[in-house]
């Protein structure tokens, strides 16, 4: 997760528990003494507080114990196999999403699957319609899939 994307949840995060926590203040007053201030203070100002630090740094917490729990494998989301690039993302430990890209212009490749009506041999070519890069197999998509 980018660095913009974490802060801006953490000021929605910190904006809805202001609100809650002023929402239920606003009806329901509480006054305490903090021993330090000998003094009471109301709690609605307090909760505002507490939550605009502590929610941001516990959501910030939470954010970066979940990139470190995460597989190191699912980092690797790209490569370069039997002459075609690769592209996938990750999703319950499965490869999910695979595409193949032109290693010529970065283009996604048009695959054409064909059968032998003979001799029953399957063919997949992988084109691509940009630049006119072509590679063959004389395997089929299905198991070629499967083997990245």
């Amino acid at each position: 997760m980018n660095v913009k994307a974490v802060v801006l949840t953490a000021l929605i995060t910190s904006g809805i528990g202001a609100f809650i926590t002023e929402l239920f203040t606003t009806f329901k007053p509480i006054t305490f003494t903090i021993n330090f201030l000998q003094e009471p203070v109301v709690l609605k100002v307090w909760g505002v507080i507490l939550i605009v630090l502590v929610l941001p740094c516990l959501w910030l917490l939470f954010i970066a114990v979940s990139n470190f729990l995460e597989p190191l494998y699912y980092k690797y989301t790209t490569d370069i196999l039997k002459g075609i690039k690769w592209q996938w993302i990750w999703s319950n430990y499965k490869i999910c999403n695979l595409i193949s890209l032109c290693t010529n212009c970065q283009y996604r490749l048009t695959i054409h699957q064909m059968r032998d009506p003979y001799d029953k041999e399957e063919f997949t070519n992988f084109i691509c319609e940009h630049c006119g890069f072509n590679n063959s197999f004389q395997l089929a998509y299905s198991y070629l899939e499967s083997q990245i």
